[in-house]
């Protein structure tokens, strides 16, 4: 377990350095995330899970129809 946290705060790091490096405005962070402050940009968060399925996180009702339009075009497109 030691061994995977200390792989992912470098990875937090690496990323956290990448980003700051592109220009963009972002807080030191001790969490697994970053935070990007991108306004009207803002949309669908969804994290893979190879081989398994995806994670959607819940968001405003603009982003939640999106989803649900987009779930609603792949269960056409698949069957």
């Amino acid at each position: 377990m030691f061994e995977r946290v200390r792989l992912l705060v470098a990875e937090r790091e690496r990323g956290w350095t990448a980003l700051r490096d592109q220009g963009w405005a972002i807080h030191r962070t001790e969490a697994n995330f970053v935070w990007l402050r991108l306004g009207d940009a803002t949309g669908i968060t969804i994290r893979p899970f190879a081989g398994e399925g995806v994670r959607i996180t819940v968001a405003e009702t603009e982003a939640n129809d999106r989803v649900i339009r987009v779930a609603r075009e792949l269960q056409e497109h698949s069957s």
